[in-house]
């Protein structure tokens, strides 16, 4: 079950400690400063830097590049927020994310190869200035370059875009990128990867500096439970958060941060020009609110249609996580075979990092309500998963045995296609399974806070040879 067999015998070693841990002779010790060996203020800024690392920094974020000024900031903010109150779930996105981009440059790199073996079967060549219908330039010359999953993260997140001789700017995006390819309008050399690492914001430098920091941190909670010295649970929430970051910054480390500017592909006509192909007119025509004009105020968006709130509540909290757009035609749409594997997935994830929690099972607290209240909170947040597991992935899975691969369970609809309304059972599984892990997480975050008011005498306590590694 265990991919990374590390992660359980580390938190069997913490928990081992946790359970060695006294919690009656420990001495409470209140606010401590400078004075100590380890001040409360450096428990303090270790975490908090640590924790932001693992969350501000590692987010690279799935933002139009269109969208700019304060809308793009508090898009940031929002996605922070939600990352800081639960990383784990950011992870299941990430993976998810990872996932489709890797699809969508493969189906690319299939689309430019079908279009050059039509090309070299077919000695059809377009005149010179007009747009390709072949997968060859208009010189002969042809370009077997392959697209990476860096070029499919950098389309999925809208960060390429025609733009016509009379200035009109057309987005391309993971549902309008392969009829673009086979009408050939785009070639595999049209978007570089060292372009789009120009346009990226990411720093390598950085990224190294925020993983030191974050292993220097476990270093130092192995340490102290090697030592028998007492972790406070702001520490061990740490923990977690770092074991969030590093699956987070392994699957987005060539992921583009920041684009603020995409890549542009200039095409020699006018938007409605007669000059370009009928075919052409009628990929572009198919997405018009893909069309916008930097003189315009307002950008044409895709029309949504009016919906009952707690049905696009419901689509959003289910189908959001797993495919942005979950349509018909979309190369990173997931199948419910898919889905239903990534929900495992996720379980297990998800119960990795609430078992970290758990092992503060027998931390001192300031009182003992706190202390049940950390343990009942840890419990539900470990436990909670797999109520959605057992009540929606083992029906659907028997469901696909059943019927030779075809998905239906008439009490989730919705789970299986997102077009079709929800069910009484699917809004208390998912809604009601989402509510209650968001307060538990946030009941977490507050109990590892207050409990920096009063901590054991050992917790000021710090470990000389660890103040020789580089840290924040």
């Amino acid at each position: 079950m265990w991919k990374y067999p590390g992660v359980p015998i580390t938190l069997v070693y913490l928990f081992g400690h946790v359970q060695a841990q006294n919690s009656t002779s420990n001495p409470l010790e209140g606010w401590q400063f400078d004075d100590a060996s380890r001040s409360s203020w450096d428990i303090l800024w270790t975490c908090l830097t640590t924790i932001f690392a693992c969350t501000w920094a590692a987010l690279h974020f799935q933002l139009p590049v269109y969208v700019k000024g304060s809308a793009r900031a508090w898009g940031k903010f929002t996605a922070w927020i939600y990352t800081l109150i639960a990383p784990e779930i950011m992870v299941i996105y990430v993976a998810v994310d990872f996932h489709s981009a890797r699809d969508a440059a493969a189906h690319c790199n299939r689309a430019f190869r079908a279009t050059m073996d039509e090309a070299k079967t077919q000695e059809t060549r377009s005149t010179q200035g007009q747009l390709l219908t072949s997968g060859v330039k208009a010189d002969g010359r042809e370009d077997d370059r392959e697209w990476t999953t860096t070029h499919g993260f950098c389309i999925r997140m809208g960060g390429f875009q025609l733009r016509t001789k009379d200035g009109w700017l057309y987005t391309i995006s993971v549902e309008n990128i392969i009829p673009l390819i086979e009408a050939g309008v785009i070639q595999p050399g049209d978007l570089d990867e060292e372009e789009i690492k120009d346009h990226s914001k990411a720093d390598a430098v950085a990224k190294l500096l925020a993983i030191l920091q974050s292993v220097w941190v476990t270093i130092n909670i192995l340490a102290r439970a090697a030592l028998q010295l007492p972790i406070c649970p702001l520490e061990i929430s740490t923990v977690a958060y770092v074991l969030c970051a590093f699956f987070t910054y392994a699957l987005w480390w060539c992921k583009p941060k920041d684009m603020k500017t995409p890549i542009t592909l200039h095409i020699p006509y006018n938007r409605n020009s007669e000059e370009i192909s009928s075919w052409v007119h009628e990929i572009l025509d198919a997405r018009s609110h893909c069309w916008r004009h930097p003189t315009e105020q307002t950008v044409d968006r895709e029309p949504k249609e009016a919906s009952d709130p707690k049905e696009s509540l419901f689509r959003r909290s289910r189908h959001k996580l797993w495919s942005d757009q979950a349509r018909d035609g979309m190369i990173g749409r997931l199948s419910p075979l898919d889905e239903a594997l990534l929900t495992i997935c996720a379980a297990i994830g998800l119960q990795a990092f609430s078992a970290i929690h758990v092992a503060a099972w027998n931390f001192v607290f300031p009182t003992l309500a706190e202390r049940w209240a950390w343990r009942v909170i840890s419990l539900i947040a470990l436990i909670i998963p797999w109520i959605s597991f057992w009540m929606a992935v083992v029906p659907l899975f028997l469901a696909w045995c059943v019927r030779k691969y075809r998905l239906h369970v008439p009490w989730l609809e919705s789970y299986i296609d997102p077009e079709s309304r929800r069910t009484l059972l699917e809004g208390v599984i998912f809604e009601g399974v989402f509510f209650v892990y968001y307060f538990a997480r946030v009941g977490t975050i507050i109990l590892m806070m207050i409990s920096l008011r009063a901590l054991p005498a050992g917790s000021f306590i710090g470990i000389d040879w660890l103040s020789t590694i580089p840290h924040i």
